[in-house]
This record gives structure tokens, sequence and C-alpha cells, in this order.
């Protein structure tokens, strides 16, 4: 699947306002749902954040890439964006904010 076909302008956003890990991780599984009425909130949440329980998806340079899969969805979604201020996502290179850009991505565990 080609990423152009998976980002679109309703599943990219600019300025996320959460202040901590869970509330950016949230805004993207809205930004998803906005994208698609047919999904449900709590298992896509639910995946990701067992993902993310397991090891942070915090990476080096201020990007986090939270992701999960599930039976909800039956093909690929994804959310990217920018927060607007730096928010804490437990990088795995130290650093103690993860700035910048966000993404989430959703697929089938089918």
């Amino acid at each position: 699947m080609h990423l152009k076909k998976v980002l679109t302008e309703k599943s990219v956003r600019i300025g996320l306002t959460g202040s901590t890990k869970n509330e950016i991780i949230e805004e993207l599984v809205d930004i998803i749902i906005a994208g698609d009425s047919s999904l449900k909130r709590e298992p896509l949440l639910t995946s990701v954040m067992e993902r993310e329980a397991q090891m942070s998806t915090g990476m080096k340079n201020g990007i986090a890439i939270p992701h999960g899969k599930t039976d909800a969805v039956r093909q690929l979604h994804a959310a990217a964006a920018l927060s607007a201020e730096p928010v804490d996502f437990d990088a795995l290179d130290g650093e103690p904010h993860c700035s910048g850009a966000e993404s989430l991505v959703l697929e089938s565990g089918r």
C-alpha cells in the first residue's frame, strides 16, 4: 500500500495540544476516527497503549511512531502530526522531550 493512499489531508495535523504522551496518542487516534466513522475508539486506543507499554515508541531526534495491531481495523490506517509543544515520549535516545513529529499507524491483526 502506498503511503499517499493512507495519509490524506484529513489524517495530517499540525499543532496537537496534548501535553502528555497519552494525550498525544489519544489525539492521533481521534484523527484516524475522524477519517473513518466506522472505527471504534476504544479498541484502537487499547492496541496502541498496550504496544506503548511494552516499549516506548519515542525515537531519536524528536520523532515518535506509536502503533498497534488490532482486529478492529481491516486495513492500514495512519495519522501524522506535529505537536504544538515538546512532549515527553520516553524517547529511546534518552532525551527528555519528543518534540516535532508524531505518527500513528494501526494495522489489522488478521
